[in-house]
């Protein structure tokens, strides 16, 4: 059955990956179309997702098929979407996140691009309820990018990308959210088929093989969790001398390095298990990645002080689940190439409070002032205002302070 898209609501038969390729083009989104709102939402200004059905057996493993109907003042389509809840700790919040796989009338695929990401029928829509500020997660997971941006083989993209969509739900005006590029095949530049393309996730229970989630195969490939397990058990197992002499047998080391530092200076906690990301192109070879940052400058401060020593913290009887003997060992025998690229981060990313809030800042207002109030007075049960990365400011000197002790750099 041929795939196809909706161009400004004109069907386009898609009946191969060429024309697939062909059409793309005319149906990319650019990100400047959406127009920064000093108001509230009208139609052609920010992008609006509405989905319409029953979702009163929706759960994070069972999925409905709803309505669907999407507009951005420079296209629309309507088709069904697939959809269930999506997420790990979320799940208990009251505003939900959302995995969608668009469907034509047949149960086929609806394939669509977006920006310059790869084309899919599948998306999350993130409803960002742990940050008051909705900015964190996509633009921490941008800043880890923007750190060193050739850092994954095949010129993957790697880590997730997004834009900010107004959904209603059941005509019923549900809130801002994101809406994100999943994580998947595509988005690694991997081949499901290749044996050596894995990508694998812990969740937020320890870091023990049983706790990963395959991201790429809907069931986990035997050969390829024994890889898994060759890289688990030898972080836990070897001693610093052989984490030294053999650590290129098992990962990049300057992907744990970047991760390490961006988790450190924003004091990432939920990044150091769940959240993160380890894919391998040649079956033998890890790199970390960057997902789902919402907990980072200054979120929980009571949790996460401004001197919250990472490693220690994961150490405690109560978040030893947070515990990964990878930066452990990291820290413990590359602390000076930490310290060199610590230095380059500050001079070039990390450089003051205000340029840090300002990149988060940028992304939040495109959803408008009344969009965001709309969004603050349905979801009044959302904690954390005082943690706004507007207010952080005092927080993130006092980190930037505390790392720049831990690392040696004077600024």
């Amino acid at each position: 059955m041929p795939t196809y898209y909706e161009i400004d609501g004109t069907p386009v038969s898609v009946g191969g990956d060429a024309e697939m390729i062909d059409v793309k083009n005319m149906i990319s989104y650019q990100a400047e179309r959406i127009t920064k709102l000093e108001g509230m939402h009208t139609e052609f200004q920010l992008p609006v997702l509405r989905l319409t059905g029953d979702t009163s057996t929706m759960t994070k493993d069972k999925a409905v098929t709803l309505d669907a109907e999407y507009t951005d003042g420079v296209r629309s389509f309507k088709c069904k979407a697939k959809t269930k809840w999506q997420g790990q700790s979320s799940l208990n919040y009251p505003k939900k996140n959302y995995n969608v796989k668009f469907l034509d009338d047949n149960g086929d695929k609806v394939i669509m691009a977006f920006k310059s990401w790869f084309p899919t029928n599948g998306f999350h829509l993130k409803a960002n309820y742990g940050d008051y500020s909705m900015s964190r997660n996509v633009v921490g997971v941008q800043l880890g990018r923007q750190i060193y941006p050739n850092l994954y083989p095949n010129n993957a993209r790697g880590v997730i990308d997004s834009f900010p969509i107004v959904l209603y739900l059941n005509n019923e005006w549900w809130g801002c959210y994101t809406w994100n590029l999943p994580q998947n095949a595509d988005l690694f530049a991997m081949d499901e088929n290749n044996p050596n393309h894995m990508v694998f996730r812990p969740d937020n229970t320890g870091w023990e093989v049983a706790n990963f989630e395959d991201r790429i195969h809907d069931d986990p490939i035997p050969a390829q969790v024994a890889r898994l397990t060759r890289m688990v058990n030898w972080t836990k197992n070897c001693t610093d001398a052989e984490f030294v002499s053999d650590i290129d047998d098992y990962f990049d080391l300057e992907s744990l390095m970047y991760y390490w530092l961006m988790m450190d200076i924003g004091c990432a906690g939920d990044s150091m298990v769940n959240n993160s990301t380890w894919a391998s192109w040649d079956g033998n070879k890890w790199y970390v990645l960057w997902y789902d940052l919402d907990i980072i400058f200054g979120v929980n401060p009571t949790l996460y002080t401004s001197t919250t020593d990472l490693i220690a913290l994961s150490k405690t009887t109560q978040w030893a689940h947070k515990y990964n003997p990878v930066w452990d060992k990291l820290y413990a025998n590359f602390y000076s190439d930490l310290c060199t690229k610590y230095a380059e981060l500050r001079q070039t990313v990390f450089t003051d409070a205000n340029t840090i809030i300002k990149y988060f800042t940028d992304y939040r207002d495109q959803w408008g002032a009344a969009n965001i109030e709309a969004e603050h007075t349905k979801w009044s049960s959302r904690a954390g205002a005082e943690w706004d990365i507007s207010n952080c400011g005092p927080w993130i000197t006092q980190r930037l302070a505390y790392c720049d002790s831990k690392y040696g750099y004077t600024p």
